[in-house]
């Protein structure tokens, strides 16, 4: 599909309106802009972010993955690829796996085999235990191989990597810092800050059932510097990004982003949102206008049975050699559909460009207090390529043992010099080609070589 970015355009896309939804409840309830407009669309926003919710909120994937964050388990899956076409890209992927994860103590295990056929198959192992991960396999070296979380400032050095990436002496290997209830505080914070920048002139009415809001020009570029500025020094963002210990280069990134908008010639940008309450559902509008595209969404809610987004985008260019403008209309159809019952949860987004077509599934399967089984599948046509993905793992709840690290079974890349380094590091990834290449050979009758 000629649209490579479909999924991070949804994505944007629902978050944007959820945002919006709930920056105009805020204005609603917590202002003293209750004049007429604003009040609609702060109805109506409020309106279609319920509906949102109410349309993604599931009691099934939260439970699980609740489960799933609290208990040791072990896993068994599938990811199988396959492409072709009329590209060089033409290719079978078959990857299987099996392994264990200890919550408890931070440490996992998974033992993954490319399989080129039936009988050709390169198995390894990957491990992380005490604060060590290690890529292990018996047809490539006698002992795990792997990397210590600490010197890790050393190690880059003598890996040759630039001193400007600061690589860091270790690497937090903690729990991520971002949960939801941290992105719905920052969500809270934001919309109070947005909607406080806004204005009753920002709203118009377009009838009894339509509202629009409409953020141009400077209006615009004000909006998102003030968001930059208020975000640079934003305690929380630092914290989940891990930017705590090099908060200068995260202000610094910052203050460029917003040098760069003060020199930007916004007289032709805008974001219009109309929202419109229709007898099938709530259904919103978007339009998003720079100085050489036009992007328009529209979002229907059907009563909460699938979301239907249709884009639209225009993109004005000029022939270098004619000078002359030319408009190329791209038509886009996105649809978001659920299925669930009380053992399964799957959602399914289908897109449709002219003739191809693009199929994502998120699936939940045998769901119970003992696990569930993981499935993504995807499946892309187009005149000339087609690719079709599989992805199961199968979780089970239980105990585990995860292969311990030690200096018996395994050597860190840590503890050599540059020049030993060097030299190990050629010998793996020589024997590492060389026993691929061979099974290629056996498999497929083509080498690496």
């Amino acid at each position: 599909m000629k649209n490579k970015k479909v999924l991070i355009v949804i994505i944007v896309l629902l978050i944007i309106l959820a945002v919006c939804g709930g920056a105009f409840a805020y204005v609603y309830f917590a202002t003293d802009l209750l004049k007429s407009n604003s009040q609609m669309f702060s109805k109506y926003g409020t309106v279609l972010d319920m509906e949102l919710y109410n349309f993604f909120y599931d009691e099934n994937i939260k439970t699980y993955y609740t489960n799933k964050s609290a208990n040791n388990y072990e896993n068994t899956g599938a990811l199988k690829i396959k492409s072709d076409g009329n590209t060089d890209a033409n290719a079978d992927l078959n990857i299987t796996f099996k392994g264990a994860t200890d919550i408890d103590n931070d440490n996992f295990e998974q033992e993954i085999s490319i399989n080129y056929s039936d009988s050709e198959k390169f198995a390894f192992k990957l491990v992380k235990n005490n604060q060590m991960i290690a890529l292990g396999s018996d047809e490539v070296a006698n002992k795990y191989v792997g990397i210590k979380n600490e010197n890790l400032d050393e190690l880059s050095n003598k890996l040759g990597i630039d001193e400007e990436m600061k690589v860091p002496n270790n690497i937090k290997l903690d729990k991520s810092s971002i949960t939801v209830q941290n992105i719905k505080s920052l969500v809270t914070k934001y919309i109070g800050k947005l909607a406080g920048q806004l204005s009753e002139s920002n709203f118009s009415k377009n009838n009894n059932t339509s509202y629009t809001l409409t953020i141009e020009k400077d209006n615009l570029k004000n909006i998102i510097i003030y968001c930059l500025n208020e975000a640079k020094n934003d305690s929380e963002i630092i914290e989940m990004l891990g930017m705590s210990n090099d908060i200068s280069k995260y202000q610094d990134n910052i203050d460029q982003a917003i040098n760069k908008l003060n020199e930007q010639d916004f007289s032709n940008m805008s974001i219009k949102i109309t929202l419109t309450n229709t007898e099938n559902g709530e259904e919103a509008d978007v339009e998003v206008n720079t100085d050489e595209d036009s992007l328009k969404f529209a979002i229907i809610m059907e009563q909460g049975k699938n979301i239907t987004i249709k884009q639209t985008s225009t993109s004005n260019k000029s022939d270098v050699t004619t000078e002359e403008a030319t408009v190329t209309p791209d038509e886009t159809v996105y649809t978001i559909s659920k299925e669930k019952s009380a053992s399964k949860s799957k959602y399914t987004i289908a897109g449709t460009q002219g003739n191809d077509s693009l199929e994502v599934s998120f699936e939940l399967d045998g769901i119970s207090n003992n696990g569930a089984t993981e499935k993504v599948y995807v499946k892309y046509d187009a005149d000339d390529a087609n690719f079709n993905a599989e992805y199961n793992n199968a979780i089970i709840f239980k105990d585990v043992t995860v292969t311990e690290l030690n200096g018996n079974n395994s050597i860190a890349l840590n503890d050599y010099d540059q020049e030993e380094l060097g030299i190990l590091l050629q010998q793996l990834f020589i024997q590492t080609i060389t026993v691929n290449s061979q099974k290629m050979q056996n498999a497929y009758g083509v080498s690496l070589f």
